[in-house]
Order: structure tokens, then C-alpha cells, then sequence
């Protein structure tokens, strides 16, 4: 059991070291454009821990998914990390997308 465990953690951190490294490459090498929120997906849960002034209350999360054109004219759409500000269908965005996986994109900024 623990060896599983250890195989879980380090999987995990091998995981959270590429994303890292995805994320920076984008921001320093990333190509910014224009792209339109396609689509919000909204996803709640129950607020389980008992500690919190908002224990048994539903909470949301969303997922964002944009649509742009590369380089190529090809129209991409691409799953965005989250938001610090909510975000609406139809809503314009700045974002930079990698040069090496199109679909992998990040904010970035206004």
C-alpha cells in the first residue's frame, strides 16, 4: 500500500513539474491573439468541511473554453486554466497559445 501511495505522489509531482514548464514555455515563447469564450461549463459541490462558515453549502467552479485561429488560419478550441474574474460566452480575450500544442493556452492578461 504505502509503495502505491509513493507511486501516486511522485506521478503527481512529475504531473505538476510538466504543467510548470508548459506554462512557462507558453508565457516566455507563446503567440498572443484574440480569442472568444466558446463555451462555460459550471460544476458545483458540496462544501464538505465542517470548520467552514459555509459547511453543507453548494460551491461552483467553471470551466472556461475558448476559440481562436493559429498562425496556420486554423480555428483551435482550447480548454483555459481558471480565472481570477468570471468570464461569459461571447466574451473577447487575449491569451497566448504554445507553438508546439495549439490546444494548450493561458490567459494572457489584460
Amino acid at each position: 500500500m504505502a509503495f502505491l501511495i509513493g507511486i501516486i505522489v511522485v506521478g503527481f509531482v512529475i504531473w505538476a513539474i510538466i504543467s510548470m514548464k508548459r506554462d512557462e514555455d507558453i508565457s516566455k515563447n507563446g503567440i498572443e491573439t484574440e480569442a472568444v469564450v466558446s463555451r462555460v461549463e459550471e460544476h458545483s459541490s458540496i462544501n464538505e468541511n465542517k470548520e467552514s462558515d459555509n459547511y453543507k453549502e453548494k460551491e461552483y467552479t467553471y470551466t472556461y473554453y475558448v476559440k481562436y485561429q493559429n498562425q496556420k488560419g486554423e480555428t483551435v478550441e482550447a480548454k483555459l486554466g481558471p480565472q481570477p474574474h468570471a468570464l461569459q460566452q461571447g466574451n473577447k480575450i487575449r491569451i497566448k497559445y504554445s507553438t508546439k500544442n495549439p490546444s494548450y493556452v493561458l490567459s494572457a492578461g489584460e
